[in-house]
């Protein structure tokens, strides 16, 4: 079992009003407010598609158990969802004796060039033991674009998000905008984009194959 919770939403959206209007070639100001709400929409339904995190965001991950050896999973990695990653938080266990337990930052190795990036023990050295109890690991990071480190700024996150996805958000922004109360399939030209974006689509591997 294992659970994703995004903690911190984004504060900034990848595309801003005025792109899109201008995208959408809107000159009044009148539903600001909506498409600022199908600017949010898009970049949400953009991000499940990928799956990945555009601007400066904070998820938590939960596992049952730290993993072990396994072919294919050699390095014992633990896969955090949402890449690109920029930083580790923290990483808490409940150890045999059922205290919550903060692992020091030096007893493991985050990898943030890899997409997904993961986390794995220091060198020659093996996870701690946990009690076997439901989300006895608890892995807090952000994610998005932008480089690597505690505090990217939104601004710059934002400004790396890839052209192409954020022409994604903006057609499919403008889709909702058109068919406000229509049950139609997202446009072809969205799925499109993203999948010939930088970073492409992603899926993380699930806990019981690489645990």
């Amino acid at each position: 079992m294992a659970g994703l919770v995004r903690t911190v939403e984004p504060t900034l959206e990848p595309v801003s009003l005025q792109e899109q209007k201008d995208h959408a070639r809107i000159l009044d100001s009148q539903e600001d407010a909506l498409i600022a709400s199908y600017i949010t929409a898009a970049r949400a339904q953009c991000e499940a598609t990928q799956g990945q995190a555009y601007v400066t965001q904070t998820w938590r991950k939960q596992i049952d158990r730290f993993p072990v050896y396994r072919r294919l999973n050699p390095h014992r990695a633990i896969y955090l969802d949402r890449p690109p990653l920029q930083a580790v938080t923290s990483v808490t266990y409940i150890a045999t004796d059922g205290t919550s337990t903060v692992m020091p930052s030096s007893d493991y190795t985050v990898n943030t060039d890899a997409m997904p990036g993961y986390i794995t023990p220091r060198y020659n050295t093996s996870w701690p033991s946990a009690q076997l109890v439901p989300n006895a690991v608890t892995v807090v990071y952000q994610a998005g674009y932008g480089g690597t480190g505690a505090s990217v700024a939104a601004t710059t996150s934002a400004a790396q998000v890839p052209v192409q996805t954020k022409l994604a958000i903006k057609v499919l922004a403008q889709h909702y905008y058109q068919n406000r109360d229509m049950d139609t399939p997202m446009p072809q030209a969205v799925a499109s984009l993203l999948t010939s974006s930088d970073h492409g689509c992603y899926m993380v591997p699930s806990p019981e194959d690489y645990l």
